[in-house]
């Protein structure tokens, strides 16, 4: 249930009850009515008010000016054909790993997690 609708069945469930089953006064309340945390604003509709202090993105800031051109580096945003010849002979290599090591040959790969193979473990590769 949403939050608006508990607490108003909530509610209405304890009137309810208080008029069709009154109190013995067996367990008598020690302190007075409880007081409910004040509530966030809502809009007409029920939903919540969320005020945020907004910032205009700034076209020309000199954090922007520092970073480098997107097409410099390697990113998602290449287009994956051009990859595909990359990632097509690496796969050729792991198969070929493979078979190898099927005949008892190790040919890779040499680092695993971090860590050079053949190396004591306080070195790091």
């Amino acid at each position: 249930m949403a939050n608006p609708i508990r607490h108003a069945l909530y509610r209405a469930l304890v009137l309810l009850l208080s008029l069709l089953i009154p109190a013995t006064g067996r367990r008598r309340r020690l302190h007075g009515p409880r007081q409910l945390a004040p509530m966030a604003p809502r809009t007409l509709s029920g939903l919540r008010l969320l005020i945020r202090r907004t910032v205009p993105p700034g076209l020309f800031s000199p954090d922007r000016m520092k970073a480098p051109a997107l097409l410099d580096d390697p990113s998602p945003l290449v287009r994956p054909y051009l990859l595909a010849h990359e990632r097509r002979q690496q796969q050729q290599e792991r198969r070929a790993a493979l078979v190898l090591a099927m005949d008892g040959i190790d040919v890779g790969p040499w680092v695993i997690h971090g860590h050079r193979i053949g190396t004591p473990a306080g070195v790091a590769a």
